[in-house]
């Protein structure tokens, strides 16, 4: 039985109470899952220190997207990047160097012989308040189950990697996982994931430092910025998990609570980057 990983990070934010300025600035919570077969870690790891050297980025610093995304705001509005600014290690590095290289490093995954992309996401507009605690847990749920699903047809057996947040998120994710695993809502066994939910320092872990990128680039998608629509078009698309017609909605993405209106939201963006037929299809079988 293959040994598969999967690495699993966040993108924007959510509270149960959300004013209209939370709600402008932060309109999507998004966790992504990048699952890769165990065999392929090695050399992605060897590549992604290649790119590293390659780059000349630094060691000692973890390139964040949100660093990514912070220094292009700077530059935008014509602003000096402030010495004080966790990202200001990078500013010396142009635009173009700083997508470049989140773009091979993604392109590392198409050279694996397996590789899948799972997103969940909550629209903050939605009017139902949800405790910070279930929304969690029911985006942990869909990313377990759509990992079991995707492993049953490979016979192969996952291990989970989350990045940390802190002490209260930390305890409160892993005892949403174990309940999970026990109870097993529509999965009723999870016979291809082990039982204890592992985490892992972006600062340290490759894989979460994709996960980083793959979030932050479909938040990006969504509220329409164009190097995320970019990337998701040619980098993430491709790896994304879909249905035989090549849908993802509800396959590799689902909306968190379940939202017919959420979905539609997210099926619009995509037919408007030419991704879907209006009909659900994958654009690119025509």
């Amino acid at each position: 039985m293959p040994v598969h990983f999967v690495f699993s990070d966040e993108a924007g934010t959510y509270k149960s109470n959300r004013t209209g300025t939370f709600r402008q600035t932060h309109p999507f919570f998004i966790r992504s899952g990048v699952i890769v077969e165990g065999d392929d870690w090695p050399p992605l790891r060897d590549g992604f220190r290649g790119l590293l050297g390659h780059y000349k980025l630094p060691i000692s610093v973890e390139l964040k997207w949100s660093y990514v995304g912070s220094i292009l705001a700077h530059r935008k509005r014509g602003e000096p990047i402030p010495p004080d600014r966790t990202y200001y290690a990078f500013s010396s590095f142009s635009n173009e160097q700083l997508i470049g290289f989140i773009r091979e490093a993604i392109n590392l995954l198409k050279k694996c012989d397996f590789c899948r992309i799972v997103y969940t996401v909550t629209d903050n507009n939605i009017e139902e308040p949800i405790a910070k605690e279930n929304l969690y847990k029911w985006h942990l749920q869909d990313l377990m189950q759509r990992t079991e699903y995707e492993l049953q047809s490979r016979d192969g057996l996952a291990i989970m990697f989350l990045d940390p947040q802190n002490n209260d998120s930390d305890r409160c994710v892993r005892e949403a996982y174990a309940t999970i695993y026990r109870q097993g809502d529509f999965v009723k066994t999870y016979l291809h994931i082990i039982d204890s939910l592992a985490f892992a320092l972006s600062h340290h872990s490759f894989g979460i430092r994709l996960a980083d990128y793959i979030a932050g680039i479909f938040n990006g998608f969504l509220r329409e910025y164009q190097p995320s629509i970019d990337l998701f078009q040619n980098q993430v698309w491709p790896l994304l998990r879909k249905n035989p017609v090549g849908d993802p909605l509800g396959w590799g993405i689902c909306e968190v609570p379940t939202d017919s209106t959420v979905r539609g939201k997210i099926k619009e963006r995509l037919v408007a980057a030419g991704l879907l037929a209006p009909d659900g299809r994958e654009e690119a079988m025509f």
